[in-house]
């Protein structure tokens, strides 16, 4: 894929983009990882997914309670279905509850000989 210059580390040693990506671009090669690659720009609109900003807003409650605050017709501002939950929301898909409830790695004991 391409880049625009500016955005990019050493870049005497990149291979210019020319009519293939447009002025101005340099070709950055594959990695190890899985890459993605989002622009922005003044004709961008934004889309907010309206479940996980009901779900952010109510502190990372999960898919349940809000099925439940949807079910007593609690006035939320947010319009929804309990069935857009259960298909945008899928336990595990929110990256801010997976890490926040993580266990953290056990403490093995260690030698304790110098406490004797």
């Amino acid at each position: 894929f391409s880049c625009p210059t500016d955005n990019t580390f050493n870049t005497e040693t990149l291979t210019p983009a020319g009519k293939e990506g447009g002025p101005g671009r340099v070709f950055i090669n594959g990695t190890s990882w899985p890459v993605i690659v989002v622009t922005k720009s003044k004709l961008t609109s934004p889309v907010i997914n309206p479940v996980k900003l009901l779900h952010a807003r109510l502190g990372h409650v999960a898919p349940s309670t809000l099925k439940a605050v949807v079910r007593t017709g609690l006035h939320t501002c947010i319009t929804t279905t309990e069935q857009q939950i259960s298909m945008q929301l899928p336990t595990g898909s929110c990256s801010t509850c997976t890490q926040s409830k993580q266990n953290r790695p056990t403490f093995h004991s260690q030698d304790q000989t110098w406490m004797e």
